[in-house]
């Protein structure tokens, strides 16, 4: 959606996160930490903008349908 991302600090979202690149992480269980995130991309708007457009451009580059169809393409073709 190239929207920046504030997610946890866990297994299976950190990995799809670039620290201060696409997005926050803030540790599980510290509301004042998430506070903290959301208030730091509300008051800084090109940053947001800027996190939201290479988090898109990540994803886009690491997995299109294209990729996809491919990656299900080979399992097929391997079974």
């Amino acid at each position: 959606m190239g929207r920046a991302v504030i997610a946890t600090r866990l297994p299976g979202l950190a990995e799809y996160l670039s620290e201060g690149e696409t997005g926050l992480l803030t540790n599980p269980g510290d509301p004042a930490a998430l506070a903290e995130a959301i208030h730091t991309l509300w008051r800084d708007k090109s940053r947001s903008e800027k996190m939201g457009q290479q988090g898109r451009e990540w994803i886009q580059s690491r997995f299109s349908l294209e990729q996809w169809i491919a990656r299900m393409t080979d399992i097929l073709e391997s079974l």
